[in-house]
């Protein structure tokens, strides 16, 4: 079967990753191809996806490793298929990802690295720029996919957020009853448009650890866990929820 559509997702430090798209009938599926920039990252990464699924908790549904023409590379679920109620995004994404002001910065120095992604921060060389300005190349970033959608229209309303806080909270007591340390990296959220509940998964296995010394007291572990899940959920609704609603909901989780 012949992909029909090839989407660019992002790279981070370990992976690039792609949306593939297929013909199936009148809906299209979809799964994402992770290529590493080290065959130790497929290896790592499944230990630790075994290691989360067989703690039952809220992870991707596939994540097979694939050796084709000698190449080897992870297929995993889509979080956002074609026709999906809502976009699971990472808040790490957004993190890490370059904002505008750096790049005019950078074109400022070097003008040789001006090129079709940032031609048009090129008409502001030699222009007086004022703060307000410097301040939304501040807040402008480059992204791909569903981050950038989700940034660029933000959410804006989520029901029963206190509730998801408190199952999310159990969760993170299950993740450290099985001795796995998570990181704020690991949760992807997803806020419905159809009902506009809020659901998380763990989809980056790379900085979680495993196996944690049986020494390790399990309510520090577990508060570990809570404190990163806290402070990524937090910054889920710093990037991604309508400024109007925002402080209102980060009290919710205080």
């Amino acid at each position: 079967m012949d992909a029909i559509n090839y989407n660019y997702i992002g790279n981070g430090a370990h992976w690039e990753v792609y949306q593939i798209i297929y013909p199936d009938g009148n809906v299209p599926k979809s799964t994402v191809h992770k290529i590493p920039f080290s065959k130790h990252s497929i290896d790592a990464n499944l230990k630790i996806y075994r290691a989360i699924s067989e703690a039952t908790l809220p992870t991707l549904t596939k994540f097979n490793r694939v050796d084709k023409d000698g190449k080897s590379y992870i297929v995993a679920e889509d979080l956002n298929p074609p026709g999906c109620d809502g976009y699971f995004v990472s808040p790490n994404t957004v993190r890490n990802a370059r904002c505008e002001a750096m790049e005019l910065i950078d074109i400022m120095y070097d003008p040789a690295k001006i090129n079709g992604k940032n031609q048009h921060l090129a008409k502001l060389l030699g222009t007086d720029i004022s703060e307000e300005q410097m301040e939304g190349l501040r807040r402008n970033r480059f992204l791909h996919g569903a981050e950038k959608y989700l940034y660029e229209n933000k959410v804006k309303k989520i029901v029963g957020l206190p509730d998801f806080f408190d199952m999310s909270s159990n969760e993170m007591r299950k993740a450290a009853e099985s001795g796995i340390e998570l990181f704020a990296d690991a949760f992807f959220f997803c806020v419905n448009t159809s009902d506009h509940t809020i659901t998380f998964r763990i989809a980056d296995f790379d900085c979680i650890i495993l196996d944690q010394d049986a020494g390790l007291c399990r309510e520090i572990l577990y508060e570990a866990n809570l404190n990163w899940f806290k402070e990524s959920l937090a910054e889920y609704l710093e990037y991604f929820i309508d400024e109007n609603e925002r402080l209102t909901y980060l009290e919710m989780i205080r």
